[in-house]
């Protein structure tokens, strides 16, 4: 217990001396000048995937309109969010034309055409880091720099589902850092302040669909990698429960991880439900997506902090957190209970075996280094002590992360605070980051 202290404490004033020299020449970098997202003209962006997809079934808008609006947006917002690996607009047009011809001519009912093609003409972007035929698959890295020759399976599903792919997204070198920049694609910055970054390792995605650019798309997160730019870029970003959906056509491969999940990223809230109904193949899934829930008979905990070694989060991020806890005490007359410390706490000993953290490798030896010296029982007594918490009717409201978005290389100083991501993945639940508004500094915040 002693060593564990003082490892503790040493980790967490060095960091801190490092951030105090370092942080006020980062932050020099806010008296750059901003570079302007272009203002939303088509009404078609502004609507979610979930009501495009059932106008367009109906025929009341083409989806030749709407994957034309995305690819004009994309054009348009990319030369300052730097978030496009590669793209197929003609391809994607090509495809919603025929899409349009089919439901010309079909006898197919809309039903049925909801149940089996529910994203049928939908524009959808994903993350470079899953093999999209014929575009770019490299993930960041020059020595790779290849094509996909066929569709990762996740791809290959929402393809069978009627979606359109319009481009794939920037993403860090491997997948292995909290920003997404790389030397092939360089930086990508985010849409509410772009000297700002947009998070990683799912950054082009937050990016797009925050700018307008995307309704939808597909993501992954090994340790964070869909919320943390879900956050800081003001989107939802859902980390599934391992194994629900196939992870077959991604780089680096996780196959064999409990921590690596495939996500989807989304603008609006409902179209969630819609995009784990596409992408998850189980049955029980289905069903157990199709289950009305009860919010009365759900038991909710909150946390506002995690443990001695991480900074604790600023009051914008703890006022998402209360303004949730008060709505749900006062719209259902319940109580939401303070969760217990040292369930998180003990988290950070639960780090050992996520050799796939987002962050860069060196600082990753580092803290798997430490993690290595605690003991390795902390991971039983951690799965006893959440099924003890949550059972299987427990929600668990708890910041996303310590602030919202960063600028560029603060992201170093904050490797301890990653673990405010790894508690789902660690424990292997789903989680879901949810926006709660803007600070004043016009800042996305939110929790999960």
């Amino acid at each position: 217990d002693v060593i564990n202290l003082v490892i503790q404490k040493l980790l967490k004033y060095n960091l801190l001396l490092l951030s105090c020299i370092l942080t006020p020449i980062l932050r020099l970098q806010r008296f750059k000048k901003q570079k302007k997202i272009p203002t939303i003209k088509n009404h078609l962006l502004l609507i979610s995937a979930t009501k495009t997809a059932r106008s367009i079934r109906r025929k009341q808008i083409s989806s030749e309109e709407v994957v034309t609006a995305y690819v004009e947006r994309c054009m348009a917002v990319n030369p300052a969010l730097n978030a496009i690996v590669d793209q197929c607009y003609d391809r994607a047009i090509k495809e919603a034309r025929e899409v349009d011809e089919f439901l010309a001519s079909t006898s197919i009912t809309e039903e049925e055409l909801a149940r089996e093609k529910p994203l049928l003409g939908v524009p959808i972007t994903v993350k470079e880091s899953f093999a999209v035929e014929g575009m770019s698959h490299s993930v960041g890295v020059k020595s790779i720099s290849q094509r996909a020759t066929q569709d990762a399976e996740i791809v290959s599903m929402m393809r069978k589902a009627g979606a359109i792919v319009t481009v794939v997204s920037n993403t860090p070198e491997l997948c292995l850092h909290f920003e997404s920049t790389n030397f092939v694609t360089g930086t990508t910055w985010n849409p509410y302040d772009t000297n700002k970054i947009c998070g990683g390792s799912s950054g082009g995605e937050g990016a797009l669909i925050s700018s307008a650019a995307s309704v939808v798309g597909v993501a992954s997160d090994v340790a964070g990698s869909a919320r943390f730019p879900a956050l800081f870029c003001g989107v939802f970003g859902h980390k599934t429960t391992p194994g629900i959906i196939p992870p077959g056509g991604h780089i680096p491969d996780f196959k064999s991880s409990l921590k690596f999940t495939v996500c989807p990223m989304v603008r609006y809230a409902e179209d969630l439900s819609l995009m784990l109904k596409s992408m998850c193949q189980s049955e029980k899934v289905q069903k157990n997506l199709e289950q009305k829930v009860s919010l009365k008979e759900i038991r909710y905990f909150y946390l506002n902090d995690c443990c001695p070694i991480t900074n604790s989060p600023n009051e914008d991020m703890k006022q998402a957190v209360n303004k949730l806890k008060i709505y749900i005490e006062t719209t259902y007359n319940l109580e939401v209970k303070k969760g217990p410390f040292e369930f998180l706490f003990g988290m950070l000993k639960c780090l050992i075996g996520i050799s796939e953290i987002t962050m860069s490798t060196l600082l990753f030896v580092l803290l798997r280094w430490i993690c290595d010296k605690l003991p390795k029982s902390y991971h039983r007594y951690m799965y006893a002590k959440q099924n003890e918490l949550l059972g299987d009717n427990g929600v668990l409201i708890f910041p996303t992360f310590v602030s919202p978005a960063l600028y560029p290389g603060e992201s170093y100083m904050n490797i301890c605070n990653i673990i405010y991501l790894c508690i789902a993945n660690t424990l292997a639940l789903p989680s879901t980051h949810c926006p709660m508004g803007i600070n004043k500094a016009n800042l996305p915040v939110g929790l999960q």
